[in-house]
């Protein structure tokens, strides 16, 4: 068993020897390599100096009995592999075995990734890929296979309910993103975003205040309302008690969060609308303003009109023209509600909330999910955008140690691994001439010769 002082000094060696000349770069990317080994041989010798203070204290370890010794252990961490040994124990009146130290560093039974690095795992793969996310957090020592096992096995989270807010106007944009499934489908996850009107920070820019999202998948759509309205009423009060506006695209499952929730007002998202009649006019600027304010003064008829003499005159195609007026014809009490004075629908951004929350991670790139893949990297994704944490605690409670430590028990590590440190040697250099080995010249020989 190596102890840290040894640990220490191998350490030190390899970092001497690394070259300054070779750029600064190469030099702390080299260190940073030597450095995770370092760190790794440290919570070996660390660990089996626990392990040790255990055996030669009965004490500490009251009524457990050595039954083996020697038995190693390997953990993947974030710095590198963990290799030790320790002391397998029984006890006397229970019967029960186990290996004391790993009780008390936390590290559960038949684990074989750190419950911290599984975390991080977790947390990264909401970002990146399986394959990215090992590399990022343990320098791919891990499966993409594990990094998904691992997601899967994220429970007990969920965002603390905030106080009650006052707010008279509540908003929700809704849409789904397309994602392509390994057996050919391709589904649609919903993503909800509740949120007061839209403000604006120093700098202009407009944000959601006190957002929060809401994702589903494979859910009934009834269910899935019903979330959004407790969600909604655990934050702000009853629904009756606020105006209510549920922007989208126009979907059939949107629009029927109004009659779901028996309350609320539909407002069409103007990028579906924008798309549209950009089909319709072909880029054509002119014809562009003119359904615009066709819209705003109300007048469905003179836009028919209008897309009839675009079809005519080969504008744009028939089958598209009859698109757009159906379109807007289906949603156009989701249209005039932006110029109602006496409404508050402000702006849409569900379609960009997609892009960020959902697409950036799902579909952006060639993927092929399965579903509970999906189902658990948009839940995992959503609370961390809502502002939560992935813990270890998410991954597994934390195993209570079969031993009580005490203060006392601290304290005489903490000095053990003190002991280790021989101000004797620290300083030992073999160049005569140096300040160092005149410190450790007069360091041995008792006396103030500096």
């Amino acid at each position: 068993m190596q102890s840290i002082q040894q640990v220490t000094e191998e350490f030190l060696q390899e970092i001497y020897k690394l070259k300054i000349i070779d750029g600064i770069g190469e030099f702390q990317k080299q260190g940073q390599v030597q450095f995770d080994k370092y760190i790794c041989r440290l919570v070996e010798a660390r660990i089996q100096e626990v392990d040790q203070y255990l055996f030669e204290n009965p004490k500490a370890r009251k009524g457990w009995q050595v039954e083996q010794k020697g038995i190693t252990r390997d953990l993947v961490t974030q710095n590198g592999n963990v290799h030790y040994e320790r002391r397998y124990y029984k006890h006397k009146r229970s019967g029960c075995r186990s290996y004391l130290v790993d009780s008390l560093v936390n590290v559960a039974k038949g684990e074989r990734l750190e419950v911290g690095l599984a975390a991080d795992l977790c947390v990264k793969a909401t970002q990146y890929s399986y394959q990215e996310s090992a590399k990022l957090s343990c320098y791919g020592s891990v499966s993409r296979q594990t990094v998904m096992n691992q997601t899967r096995k994220v429970s007990g989270y969920e965002i603390e309910k905030p106080g009650k807010r006052e707010a008279t106007v509540i908003h929700i944009q809704a849409d789904e993103d397309h994602v392509a499934m390994q057996d050919g489908r391709n589904v649609m996850p919903k993503l909800l975003a509740i949120h007061e009107p839209v403000k604006e920070n120093k700098s202009k820019r407009s944000y959601l205040p006190n957002r929060y999202l809401i994702s589903s998948y494979n859910e009934r759509v009834e269910d899935m309302w019903e979330r959004v309205g407790q969600e909604i009423e655990s934050r702000y009060g009853s629904l009756e008690d606020v105006k209510l506006y549920i922007h989208g695209d126009g979907a059939s499952w949107i629009k029927g969060g109004v009659e779901h929730l028996e309350a609320g007002k539909f407002v069409l998202d103007k990028f579906h609308v924008s798309r549209f009649i950009h089909r319709v006019t072909n880029g054509n600027q002119d014809y562009i303003q003119y359904i615009w304010e066709r819209m705003e003064q109300n007048d469905i008829k003179g836009i028919r009109r209008f897309v009839k003499g675009c079809v005519d005159s080969e504008v744009c195609a028939e089958e598209t023209g009859r698109n757009f007026i159906g379109y807007i014809s289906n949603n156009w009490a989701g249209i005039q509600i932006w110029y109602d004075k006496n409404e508050q629908a402000g702006i849409s951004c569900a379609e960009g909330l997609v892009s960020h929350i959902f697409a950036d991670r799902l579909s952006s790139r060639p993927k092929a999910w399965m579903d509970k893949g999906l189902k658990t990297i948009t839940d995992l994704r959503v609370y961390v955008k809502n502002g939560g944490k992935i813990t270890p605690n998410h991954m597994r409670p934390n195993t209570k140690p079969q031993v009580q430590v005490t203060k006392r028990m601290q304290e005489q590590l903490r000095q053990k691994a003190y002991a280790t440190q021989d101000i004797r040697t620290n300083f030992c250099c073999s160049h005569r001439h140096t300040a160092e080995y005149a410190l450790y010249r007069s360091v041995t020989d008792n006396d103030m010769k500096f």
